[in-house]
């Protein structure tokens, strides 16, 4: 992989990098795995859940990461072509093997992002930080509106990232559960 750090907007990376180093043993959820995957296992002593739902990607992932015991990676096949928030495509009862209140982190950046959003829900600490990549998307104005009275931080991109990446809108938001 070329990319060395989460893809997520700029001002969402620092906030994640400034969480990840003043805090240790942080339990991590993540809904889509990629670059954050191997940032979070090869950077940081932390419990991490990844949950992928395509096969080919999901086995990249696995290649990118040195022998860490304490991530798990999980392959769930959606059967979502293209992004979707079915529920009856849903990876996100995943969630279910989890106790309540189990999670620091909660970072959505996959498939069915509303499902992955109620189900997580749950298994987020308080005081936990839930993120959502590319919340400027009308069809995720469902979490905006739950959690907008949560303590918010919402980092739209301005301009290209370090990887030159950039897309007009582009915004990662992170609440405090």
């Amino acid at each position: 992989m070329e990319r060395k750090e989460p893809w997520l907007t700029t001002d969402a990376i620092i906030h994640l990098k400034r969480v990840m180093e003043e805090s240790k043993n942080l339990k991590i959820l993540e809904f889509g795995s990629g670059s954050s995957t191997v940032w979070f296992a090869n950077n940081y002593e932390c419990e991490l859940v990844s949950i992928e739902h395509d096969a080919n990607w999901h086995k990249m992932v696995c290649e990118n990461i040195r022998d860490n015991k304490n991530i798990t990676l999980i392959l769930k096949p959606s059967g979502v072509i293209g992004r979707s928030d079915l529920l009856e495509h849903s990876y996100a009862p995943t969630c279910e093997t989890f106790e309540d209140n189990y999670f620091d982190i909660v970072l959505i950046d996959g498939r069915s992002r509303v499902d992955c959003f109620k189900y997580s829900e749950r298994v987020l600490k308080e005081g936990g930080l839930m993120i959502l990549d590319n919340s400027e998307r009308i069809e995720y104005s469902y979490i905006m509106e739950i959690y907008k009275d949560k303590t918010q931080y919402n980092y739209p991109q301005i301009g290209a990232d370090k990887y030159n990446f950039n897309y007009p809108g582009w915004a990662t938001t992170i609440w405090v559960k």
